[in-house]
């Protein structure tokens, strides 16, 4: 019995697809993105920012590749992310909203900020007193110059978190420009800086881990100004959940390459991994949640419809002309001479009765308000006459 077999050479490694569809997974996860903007022609819910995040980074690593080169399928995966991210980029400006390029200005400059925040934690009121124990005083020192220092970096963490929010300006207007030529200019002096920094230094091993660390830390922040429109605009429109899934998944396919697939690595790109995992959790808590929130508005309650009173059969049903003590049995047969004739016996409807009492009610008092009305004619008519000769003889 001849069993269908195939080549060895038609049969593809198992590997091989599996770096082919990695390669093209962009496409799916934000090419989906795409077509739902153009569809709604609208971009809202979506941030372009995202779309700075992924062409920085996979620019990086492509440099990086240059250096220290990987996994081909990852560098095609980087022209591909490219690639997607320009036509989405481009799509969501065309239909961006005009309310979202009302920016709005910090209450102070990155000067005044930086003075106001030195003072603050460098020049503190309250000195102490002169006199008292030189070792509380020192404690007393120590705890105020960490607090300080954490007033301080909490302030400075706070004001660069605010970068990651479309609403505020920018320095230089990073990111906020008006038409798609100016985002294609910076891509390409971008492209064209790290060209000349290559050739500067050529192929090193330092020069690679630098690119390498840019990549991962700006790739790191990538859920941040998708959760700051979040909790801004309380609805998840035109954020996909395949998108969503597809940064848990490369979330988790980096931590563990990250962890078991290479042994040396360092900690920061660990550390990075890590942080844009933690990210991605919150982002999914409020995708799921302002999706909840998304179907509650929307959902229209249509109330039913009240049921009508129904009339009691009583008011229909024909008085009874017999007399109920009759000797018949439940189940006897009934005589035709035990029924009234329709003919002679009309049938009454306390309804109708009832209307006819307010009817004959009603026209008894317009005839009392007639003849009250006859009445006044006639005296105002005699009153006139007595009026007109009293008038005769004054004039006589």
């Amino acid at each position: 019995m001849a069993y269908l077999t195939l080549p060895p050479e038609f049969v593809p490694e198992a590997k091989t697809v599996i770096n082919w569809v990695m390669s093209f997974t962009p496409l799916v996860s934000y090419g989906t993105t795409l077509l739902s903007i153009r569809r709604k022609k609208s971009s809202k819910g979506f941030s372009i920012d995202i779309c700075a995040t992924m062409l920085i980074a996979s620019t990086l690593r492509i440099f990086y590749y240059i250096n220290e080169p990987f996994e081909i399928s990852l560098l095609r995966q980087c022209f591909v992310m490219i690639f997607i991210h320009v036509l989405l980029l481009r799509v969501a400006i065309k239909y961006r909203d005009p309310a979202e390029t009302a920016y709005l200005r910090y209450e102070e400059s990155w000067p005044e900020f930086f003075r106001s925040a030195w003072n603050a934690a460098w020049n503190p009121t309250d000195e102490g007193s002169v006199y008292g124990d030189p070792l509380e005083k020192a404690s007393n020192a120590a705890v105020q110059y960490v607090r300080r220092v954490s007033d301080f970096c909490g302030r400075l963490f706070l004001r660069l978190l605010f970068l990651y929010d479309a609403r505020y300006i920018r320095p230089f207007r990073f990111w906020q420009w008006d038409g798609y030529s100016q985002y294609m200019q910076f891509l390409g002096g971008l492209v064209l800086s790290l060209t000349a920094v290559q050739l500067v230094f050529g192929k090193t091993e330092w020069l690679g881990l630098v690119f390498a660390s840019c990549s991962f830390l700006i790739e790191s922040t990538l859920p941040l100004p998708q959760i700051l429109l979040f909790q801004r605009s309380r609805t998840v429109e035109n954020f996909k959940t395949i998108l969503l899934l597809s940064w848990l998944g490369g979330d988790l396919t980096k931590i563990s390459y990250l962890v078991y697939g290479t042994d040396n690595v360092g900690f920061i790109f660990v550390a990075a991994a890590v942080f844009q995992m933690s990210l991605n959790l919150v982002i999914t808590y409020q995708f799921f949640y302002f999706k909840h929130m998304d179907t509650v508005n929307s959902r229209q309650v249509i109330p039913l419809s009240h049921a009508k009173e129904e009339i009691p059969m009583e008011e229909f049903r024909a008085p009874a002309t017999f007399s109920a003590s009759s000797s018949r049995g439940p189940f006897s047969p009934i005589s035709s001479s035990q029924f009234p004739s329709p003919a002679t016996t009309p049938i009454l409807n306390p309804k109708i009765d009832h209307t006819r009492s307010r009817s004959s009610t009603f026209n008894e008092h317009e005839a009392k308000i007639n003849k009250s009305l006859r009445k006044a004619s006639l005296s105002s008519s005699v009153n006139l006459e007595t009026m007109k000769e009293q008038s005769s003889k004054l004039n006589y």
